[in-house]
């Protein structure tokens, strides 16, 4: 795969389609050696509300947790272990969301210029704004 621009497509605003493209692709198994990182003790970055860890473990979990002041979004969490098509099926259709709020900053500072219901989940101040809702329950 090759990108020559500084941001994927955002095709439908998750990344299944790329999951799809890759799958009907074929992987193969490579050749080169691997070399893996491996966690010796917890490392915590903090910035205001917002926290990223790593922790050593014997297995692969990523944990996530959301919380945003919209009654749609509010507070969330998810633990996440990578096996057959767990991503595929359960993180790769997620779409993008952003705030109706938002939208006049974001196109005057040159952002989000394709971005559309089509691609983006828009959240106004009481739900979604999308006629065919979330694919995941909120």
């Amino acid at each position: 795969m090759e990108i020559d621009n500084l941001e994927l497509p955002i095709v439908d605003g998750s990344a299944l389609p790329f999951v799809k493209l890759i799958r009907q692709a074929g992987l193969r198994a490579q050749r080169a050696r691997r070399t893996y990182a491996k966690i010796l003790k917890p490392l915590e970055l903090q910035d205001g509300a917002k926290k990223i860890a790593i922790y050593p473990a014997d297995t692969f979990t990523v944990s996530y947790a959301i919380n945003f002041p919209h009654p749609v979004i509010g507070a969330q969490s998810l633990d996440f272990s990578p096996s057959g098509r767990a991503y595929e099926d359960g993180i790769a259709p997620a779409r993008t969301f952003g705030f109706l709020a938002e939208v006049e900053m974001l196109l005057k500072s040159g952002l989000v210029k394709g971005g559309s219901l089509e691609n983006v989940v828009v959240l106004d101040g009481k739900g979604v704004m999308n006629p065919e809702g979330l694919r995941f329950p909120g």
